[in-house]
């Protein structure tokens, strides 16, 4: 089996939702990864998030409600909305397995409501559509991805952002249409947009000999856009 969301040179599991790092669990893997209560990931220098932020933005005006799925911190929404006017008329919630990353999250006074569960729990549970669902290098993570997408409750006419990696540990052409196929049943595809995005399985100062067998981690990424049919 292909081992999927590896972290940089992290050996995981396939199942990276039960067991991610050794015995730890997925939830205590990414409150690791908050401890230090700063954001591991940076986006305002980021021309792929920039490219997300120029894709995604121009539906906020047609939405009231946003489902932020995996918010971590809530960089990513905020860096989308930073320097709009449509911040405070849309209402945002945000989900997200890891403690210390909802917390982070509350401290940006963003989202009108904050959960931290598990994605799938979370789903189960919610009894509301949404306009928009923002799925943001999250999907991976979910062992069954396929029922993930079939739990989703969207608004007829809404959206669904989702952006995901391929490569050797993420996600495969095989996998990409499997998601296809599912969407398709429920979704129109609007937007398609690749990105090349190379992260190697060792660092870069060690195979700048080009060494042939070297195989890449993550190779780009593809950022999507459906909309309810």
């Amino acid at each position: 089996n292909k081992k999927r969301g590896v972290l940089y040179m992290s050996k995981i599991k396939k199942n990276i939702d039960v067991d991610i790092v050794g015995s730890r669990s997925l939830e205590e893997h990414f409150n690791i990864v908050w401890s230090s209560g700063v954001s591991p990931w940076k986006f305002t220098r980021d021309s792929i998030v920039s490219t997300k932020k120029s894709i995604l933005l121009p539906i906020f005006d047609n939405i009231d409600s946003v489902l932020d799925l995996g918010c971590g911190g809530g960089e990513f929404l905020s860096f989308v909305l930073e320097g709009s006017d449509v911040r405070g008329g849309i209402y945002k919630v945000g989900v997200d397995i890891a403690e210390l990353a909802v917390i982070n999250a509350r401290n940006l006074k963003l989202y009108d409501e904050l959960f931290t569960e598990d994605i799938q729990k979370f789903l189960i549970g919610c009894d509301r559509a949404f306009d928009l669902i923002m799925l943001n290098e999250v999907l991976y993570y979910q062992k069954d991805y396929i029922k993930i997408l079939s739990m989703m409750n969207i608004k007829i006419g809404g959206y669904l952002f989702l952006s995901v990696a391929m490569g050797d540990d993420f996600f495969n052409n095989k996998d990409l249409l499997k998601i296809k196929k599912k969407l398709s049943e429920n979704y129109n595809l609007v937007a398609e947009k690749k990105i090349n995005y190379t992260i190697y399985k060792i660092p870069w100062k060690w195979i700048k000999n080009c060494i042939p067998w070297i195989k890449a981690s993550q190779t780009h990424k593809i950022i999507f856009i459906f909309q309810k049919k």
